[in-house]
């Protein structure tokens, strides 16, 4: 059971006919592109392991993920400083290696939806809570109320004031 995996044994992955939904993202919009991204999603949960595609390897080798972490950094310092106050989640100075949402827990769980309705992708982690466990639980409040704030290193400072200028006004 506790055997190894020999990354150079496994059959490469090929993976440019599952890159529609970013593509689509580019030319067209990101909602284009969802139902791609869900069917990629799909197919991939029912994949074997292969090792990483030549596409997917030269794509990441090209990023400067310095450049990435440092600018995740600054935009969740920027979402803390402002919301810190408001946000029902205690999140205690820390040295993150690399934020990958502010998560914000907010009191009206509709503030999700605000943000989806301005085109603010907020991913909604443990579904399964929801159906579950009780709604007066911990569990239940934070899979329903925590809004995992995008601060990827696609946005930038006007970017991060525009979230939280909405997130100050509903919530």
């Amino acid at each position: 059971v506790n055997e190894r995996i020999r990354i150079d044994r496994l059959e490469q992955d090929i993976s440019y006919d599952r890159c529609k939904h970013l593509l689509k993202r580019y030319d067209l919009s990101a909602n284009l592109g969802y139902m791609d991204f869900k069917q990629n999603d799909i197919d991939l949960s029912s994949a074997p392991m292969l090792r990483m595609s030549k596409l997917t390897y030269q794509i990441l080798s090209s990023i400067d993920f310095r450049v990435i972490k440092n600018r995740r950094i600054s935009n969740f310092e920027l979402m803390h400083n402002a919301l810190g106050r408001k946000n029902q989640l205690l999140i205690p100075e820390m040295n993150y290696s690399c934020p990958m949402v502010y998560p914000f827990l907010s009191q009206n769980n509709s503030l999700k939806q605000h943000l989806i309705n301005h085109k603010i992708y907020v991913a909604t982690y443990w579904p399964n809570v929801l159906e579950k466990c009780d709604k007066k639980s911990f569990d239940y409040r934070l899979a329903d109320n925590l809004v995992a704030i995008p601060i990827d290193q696609r946005y930038g400072e006007e970017d991060m004031e525009y979230m939280i200028n909405l997130i100050c006004k509903y919530a």
